[in-house]
């Protein structure tokens, strides 16, 4: 963990290294500052210190994005799949939907159409 004088950082200068509620174990075991029980709204307790360093990684694969992918799980370790519930209830359809709505509103005009005639005949015949 950074010693004392590498976490003297301006409150509002912090860059979080935690997520909510994390203990100053968990904080400290990552390699960054804890200073919690600050009341200030938009300070992290968990932060990088002064002279804390971060690793940046360049994945340069060109179009091979399968070889990307596989280089990025060696790097950040298997991505969880969610089941295949937590996607909903899935319609399928086999036309766009606009087709749908042009058949409707042509069945409409047609009935108004078939209206229109009948009444006419209809009118004629009384």
């Amino acid at each position: 963990p950074p010693t004392g004088q590498q976490c003297n950082v301006d409150p509002y200068k912090r860059i979080d290294c935690g997520y909510i509620g994390i203990s100053p174990f968990d904080c400290e075991g990552k390699g960054c500052c804890f200073k919690g029980g600050q009341a200030l709204e938009g300070v992290p307790d968990c932060f990088y210190g002064d002279k804390t360093y971060r690793d940046w990684y360049l994945f340069g694969h060109g179009h091979s994005y399968t070889d990307a992918l596989k280089d990025f799980t060696k790097v950040s370790g298997k991505i969880p799949i969610p089941p295949r519930f937590a996607f909903g209830i899935y319609y399928s359809r086999y036309w766009a939907y606009s087709d749908f709505g042009d058949m409707v509103s042509s069945v409409y005009l047609m009935f108004y159409i078939l209206l229109a005639l009948l009444r006419i005949i209809l009118g004629d015949c009384r």
